[in-house]
């Protein structure tokens, strides 16, 4: 990474023109931004592209022209690796699913054969890291900061500080523990602090009138 963090906007859109607007919003200050993809059956919304003809190459076609800007699918499915033939020609350089999906282990196993360059886990909040800290080839682990997950503006949960910090002591160092939900100005240093060098943000930035200015904020409070 250029930088020892990385913030991420976080879209969580139901239509591709919506994520495009936000994307085209984002590509002016961000450098990774993470697409929330839902199924309405592991998270209650249903988003796009899992509602979309598999086969639209609106994000390759996008980030071919938009190099300066890297992309993560964030899976919240029921069964992943049903879709991972036509999601890995999105054009995402990584791709993080949740260890609690119905096809985890085997797509553990198979996960290289899809176009990603990097692999990651997510955990709700409730799910114990031990099963999974000796899996082979992980970029990062990502620690669900809300209780309800698959939409924005949750509340954030103290609980996420010190499940952060376990999963530093658990996993490899060449491993990132990166945070998703409910971060804003006043948590983000904690999370930090706490091991968290990823985070993938969404509300704060875009419900703020100026999410360029949110997200300068952010990077402004970890640098300090």
């Amino acid at each position: 990474m250029s930088k020892e963090y990385q913030i991420l906007p976080a879209i969580l859109e139901k239509r591709k023109k919506d994520i495009n607007k936000k994307l085209a919003l984002v590509s002016d200050f961000a450098s990774w931004a993470q697409i929330d993809v839902v199924d309405g059956a592991f998270a209650p919304m249903i988003t796009w592209p899992y509602t979309a003809n598999f086969f639209d190459s609106f994000l390759g076609n996008y980030f071919l022209k938009k190099a300066e800007i890297n992309l993560e699918l964030h899976l919240m499915l029921d069964y992943p690796l049903d879709f991972l033939k036509q999601y890995g020609n999105l054009g995402a350089k990584r791709l993080l699913v949740h260890v609690e999906n119905e096809q985890i282990d085997e797509l553990i196993a198979n996960w290289r054969g899809f176009g990603f360059v990097e692999f990651g886990l997510s955990f709700k909040l409730n799910t114990d890291f031990s099963r999974f800290k000796d899996v082979q080839d992980l970029s990062v682990i990502q620690v669900m900061c809300i209780e309800e997950i698959g939409k924005q503006g949750s509340q954030f949960s103290t609980l996420a500080i010190d499940k952060v910090k376990k999963a530093r002591e658990i996993f490899d160092n060449n491993v990132s523990i990166a945070t998703d939900g409910g971060i804003k100005d006043t948590n983000i240093k904690e999370l930090y602090l706490a091991g968290a060098r990823q985070f993938a943000v969404g509300s704060f930035i875009f419900k703020n009138s100026n999410p360029k200015e949110a997200y300068h904020r952010l990077e402004n409070i970890l640098q300090n």
